[in-house]
């Protein structure tokens, strides 16, 4: 029996192992741009620009997953015109999960170059790479074996706790502006290109698989203050994928050129798992993003369509704050 309910938890433990190689994530995968794509470092209407966010999971299924995330990324003028842009970045995620508080830690140093491709500025495009480094940690002294049920202590011996590796990822963005209510962007990037080994068992064979990443967005102006704002993100990393798509509004309440305020609705859905109720608002510099993911996968039956909420804050700044703007980025 104690055989039995040993290998019971090996397996299930090692598929909990390769599950989480997979990739952190967020919902606003918008709101975090950096995260999404190494292309868009330095790609900003300012000088610096820094980036918050947090997201707790299946809070009414387990114990919750916690994830948090921030960046910052510097924005200079380039090339023989000025008018290219150069931008350098750093990332860092949190992220932990379950009763072994499996936790997953990654620092990043981002850079990219959009080179303007035209002399009205309306064309640019971005290449970007990312360096990381990730360590993992598991607390085997949290979990519970049939020893312990027996009143006995536990035997079990898994070797590793803590793995790490170093990798490399690396993008590629085209936008075009038309004005500040037209744009459109889209690229792709490929993350882990040197698919580094992750595994607490020192098995060779568990590698990273790379993941790779094909985004879309664009602004649409319908009326005076009405902007509509269509997305796209799609990921494949190994034998998983993710597919969102959704639409966003938002209504303008500034009354002068100087100042931004504004209001965001809008809804996402990632294919077969879960909607996604977005509210953001614009407050000059400063822009804070609420959602909430509301599952409707078959994990539904247990988790009563509650996935998790996510929230995220935005600052862009200047070092002079009477210098011109650089581009018409998009906002969103």
């Amino acid at each position: 029996m104690k055989r039995k309910y040993t290998l019971i938890t090996l397996i299930l433990l090692t598929m909990f192992i390769r599950a989480k190689s997979q990739d952190i994530h967020f919902s606003q995968f918008y709101a975090s741009p950096l995260m999404q794509n190494p292309a868009f470092t330095g790609f900003f209407d300012g000088d610096y620009r820094m980036t918050a966010i947090a997201r707790s999971q299946w809070r009414s299924v387990t114990v919750p997953y916690t994830t948090v995330g921030g960046s910052i990324d510097l924005s200079f003028r380039s090339g023989l015109s000025k008018k290219d842009m150069y931008g350098v970045g750093a990332v860092i995620l949190s992220d932990r999960a379950g009763d072994s508080r499996f936790t997953t830690t990654r620092v990043d140093i981002t850079t990219a170059y959009s080179k303007v491709l035209d002399r009205f500025q309306h064309h640019y495009l971005s290449t970007g790479i990312d360096a990381a480094y990730t360590a993992a940690y598991i607390d085997y002294s949290r979990l519970t074996f049939d020893e312990n049920f027996e009143g006995g202590i536990t035997t079990e011996n898994f070797g590793l706790n803590t793995t790490r590796y170093i990798d490399a990822s690396a993008g590629i963005q085209y936008t075009y502006l038309a004005n500040k209510n037209d744009n459109l962007t889209f690229g792709g990037a490929v993350y882990h290109i040197n698919q580094p080994n992750q595994t607490f068992m020192n098995d060779r064979t568990s590698i990273v698989y790379r993941r790779y990443v094909l985004n879309a967005s664009a602004t649409y102006g319908i009326a005076d203050r009405i902007n509509l704002f269509p997305k796209i993100n799609y990921m494949v990393q190994g034998p998983n994928s993710e597919f969102n798509f959704g639409l966003f509004g938002r209504y303008d309440f500034s009354n002068s050129s100087k100042k931004v305020y504004g209001v965001y609705l809008g809804v996402l859905n990632r294919m077969n798992d879960a909607f996604i109720v977005v509210n953001r608002y614009d407050l000059n510099d400063v822009t804070v993003t609420f959602s909430y993911d509301f599952n409707y996968s078959t994990l539904s039956r247990v988790s009563r369509g509650l996935g998790g909420p996510e929230l995220s804050l935005q600052y862009i700044g200047r070092f002079n704050k009477k210098a011109n703007k650089k581009v018409y980025c998009p906002v969103f």
